[in-house]
């Protein structure tokens, strides 16, 4: 899915980049087209020249003031002849200043976003390639951290199955009956096998608590702990501390009996009953 997003960003970039630079070359073509210009189309009067052709005769008076009147008219018109021409001139060269100052600005603008693509490309490209790179990172890392926890995992399950074996041994040896300070060191191997135990349910829950190997791993713990307590309920003096060992075994056999049967139905569930287990765990001494 990101991969996916990461494509469509570009292929909306590409769409407007190209969109921007098709404006940019219709805005050129169009500004070039004397259609599209404000000048007006206003009728220039064609300028009129007479040659005059002076003869020896004695013009009549009438003729001569005639003459100036015909003189003065061709005067004035080719007077505004030479007026509109200027405007029109002035219009043009106008019209054309507009059309360079458009053109200058569509250029500029097409400059600024190469200008602002240029620089923006290498440091999107930086981007993406940390964005790899920490993904290729993190992804090693979690491969480290999961080998580093199936490590810790299996270092605990060890530890667990050499105290369990250590004191159910301990329990039969000729020193543990004769020595007065056997509770003690009990006690100590028992704190010892429930802190390790909660470090071992801590891993197995972290990852995945119904994965097969987890549930193998779980069920041997558990019976090496049920082994363990069923082992040390005689010993017990007082008759509260039994009925402890009878409760927390009998909560490890529920524990057990429903990992066999699959019974779980939720992560949370068999939580709260391990959770619950090593709760009576912690408060049990001999």
């Amino acid at each position: 899915m990101r991969k996916q997003g990461e494509y469509l960003i570009l292929f909306f970039g590409i769409v407007i980049y190209i969109i921007l630079l098709a404006m940019c070359i219709s805005q050129i073509r169009q500004s070039n087209r004397l259609t599209t210009r404000n000048l007006q189309a206003e009728v220039v009067p064609q300028r009129i020249e007479i040659a005059l052709q002076l003869i020896d005769t004695i013009a009549d008076s009438v003729e001569i003031v005639g003459m100036d009147s015909l003189i003065e008219v061709l005067k004035e018109w080719n007077d505004e002849y030479d007026e509109t021409m200027l405007h029109g001139l002035d219009d043009l060269r106008q019209e054309t200043n507009n059309v360079i100052n458009k053109q200058n600005g569509w250029f500029s603008f097409w400059l600024g976003i190469l200008a602002l693509v240029g620089a923006l490309l290498p440091f999107v490209i930086q981007l993406k390639l940390q964005h790899d790179q920490k993904q290729r990172v993190d992804t090693e890392l979690n491969k480290i951290i999961q080998l580093r926890d199936e490590q810790e995992k299996a270092m605990l399950y060890s530890d667990i199955t050499k105290l369990s074996f250590a004191l159910i041994s301990c329990k039969e040896n000729k020193w543990s009956k004769d020595d007065y300070d056997r509770d003690h060191f009990w006690d100590d191997m028992l704190h010892d096998l429930c802190k390790k135990t909660s470090r071992f349910i801590d891993t197995i829950t972290a990852s995945d608590v119904f994965r097969s190997d987890n549930v193998f791993y779980l069920k041997v713990v558990l019976l090496q702990l049920h082994s363990v307590y069923c082992v040390y309920i005689p010993t017990c003096t007082k008759s509260y501390k039994a009925r402890q060992l009878l409760l927390l075994t009998k909560e490890i056999g529920n524990i057990l009996g429903k990992l066999a049967s699959s019974s779980y139905t939720s992560v949370n569930e068999i939580q709260d009953a391990l959770e619950l287990m090593l709760i009576h765990m912690a408060s049990f001494s001999v």
